[in-house]
């Protein structure tokens, strides 16, 4: 597709990019912007492109390998776009990206991890965008993260899967926050995720996440079908309600989370822990828990 090393592209309106292939990173954009000149991408559509075509498990972001600094409003990240790590995009270490006005990331395959976006580096920002279909064999189908998530807003979590090869060592089916990664979130949906653990959001030990007026539902896992917590997790006025696991079906705690004004209702469990399986420091204020 295109390869950028540090000049400016403008890309605006229904431009398209379907079927680009790279073996190793950014099927359809490579964007290395290390001189600090901003991309812009307007409404673009990024269907079936893939990298790592070569199938050697080195080829990152199906759509868009991203090191640089990218503006994106609104557009669709899929259908058919596959990479190792990030089957939309990647963004690495030293890449930031903000996002606006119903983006779409749908139906993207990753063969290893973060289905519709893998975040390495900063998200600036993530409004009113929605994650559908999308599946990793490993962690985060929807979203993995190991680095910083600001400013996110209004997102939908719908459908997506990890662990997609069934083999129960992939999790986090909507959101899988990685050792040191960070996120804060508010007005959000995760809604019929599937993962090993954590259907809807799985927090790896030393991360820290921050959901407020949030809704977990209808999420499916062995352990943890709302939400899986091995970090720092806090709710604020959510609800998490009719989720089916094995174990902890409403929420999973392994370490520090904390619900405040939180209504955990109507999940279903094979095991222990219909609506909360806590094994660490768990925190309720003014909360409403019950079948």
């Amino acid at each position: 597709g295109i390869a950028n090393n540090g000049l400016a592209i403008n890309l605006i309106d229904s431009t398209g990019f379907d079927g680009n292939h790279s073996d190793n990173e950014g099927g359809a954009i490579y964007n290395n912007g290390m001189q600090g000149v901003p991309v812009a991408f307007n409404n673009l559509t990024f269907i079936n492109n893939i990298a790592d075509f070569d199938g050697d498990n080195v080829g990152n972001g199906g759509a868009i390998y991203n090191i640089g600094l990218v503006n994106m409003n609104g557009g669709v990240i899929g259908s058919g776009n596959k990479a190792f790590d990030g089957g939309g995009i990647y963004n690495d270490t030293l890449g930031n990206i903000a996002i606006s006005n119903n983006l779409k990331f749908s139906y993207n395959v990753a063969t290893h991890d973060g289905g519709g976006l893998y975040n390495k580096g900063l998200i600036s920002s993530l409004h009113n965008t929605n994650f559908r279909g999308n599946t990793s064999n490993n962690d985060g189908g929807g979203l993995y993260n190991i680095g910083v998530l600001q400013g996110l807003s209004g997102l939908g979590f719908y459908d997506n899967t990890a662990d997609a090869d069934g083999n129960n060592v992939g999790n986090g089916g909507g959101i899988f926050n990685d050792a040191s990664g960070l996120g804060t979130f508010d007005y959000n949906t995760f809604t019929n995720n599937k993962a090993a653990n954590g259907g809807g959001v799985y927090g790896a030990s030393l991360s820290s996440m921050d959901f407020q007026n949030s809704v977990f539902t209808a999420n499916t896992a062995i352990d943890g079908a709302g939400v899986w917590n091995g970090g720092t997790m806090n709710l604020y006025t959510s609800d998490i309600y009719a989720n089916t696991a094995t174990s902890g079906a409403g929420a999973f705690n392994t370490s520090d989370l904390l619900l405040q004004n939180v209504t955990v209702s109507g999940n279903a469990v094979q095991g222990s822990g219909g609506g909360i399986y806590n094994t660490a420091l768990l925190t309720l204020v003014n909360d409403t828990i019950n079948q």
